[in-house]
């Protein structure tokens, strides 16, 4: 492999690893927001009851949320570098969930899934895609 296959390889790992990071981060928002849910004994959460739990759960929430928000600015600016290279990352849903959740101090649970599901999609849709269809390729000179 040249320099630029290695730099290119280097750069998809990582931005797989802020992916999985990302996921992680919305499964810890959504658990915290299910135990609280638990707390409170109701299937959907009101501006009251958040104002109503405990500092640490609240601390809890706001620490996965902003989690989930940086992990969502590194993937998006990530998904913009590649997409002239990989079209599935020009999907403008992208940008449209992403300019929400940089603007709004309170997102809803949706727009933040709907934004992990869209870019991991991309994802899948696009690097994956094109890493088969170089399998062979990548595997010679791996082996060679």
């Amino acid at each position: 492999m040249n320099e630029e296959e290695v730099t290119g390889a280097g750069y998809i790992i990582k931005f797989f690893e802020d992916l999985e990071l990302l996921n992680d981060s919305y499964a810890q928002l959504v658990n915290s927001l299910t135990n609280i849910k638990a707390k409170v004994s109701k299937e959907e959460l009101v501006k009251e009851d958040l104002e109503n739990i405990e500092d640490t759960d609240l601390s809890q929430i706001k620490n996965a949320a902003d989690t989930l928000r940086y992990y969502i600015t590194r993937t998006y600016i990530k998904s913009q570098a590649l997409r002239e290279k990989v079209p599935p990352f020009k999907e403008p849903k992208i940008k449209e969930i992403f300019d929400t959740v940089k603007e709004k101090t309170i997102v809803e649970l949706n727009t933040f899934e709907d934004y992990v599901i869209t870019i991991n999609t991309c994802f899948v849709g696009g690097i994956l895609e094109q890493l088969l269809v170089n399998a062979k390729d990548i595997y010679s000179k791996l082996t060679t």
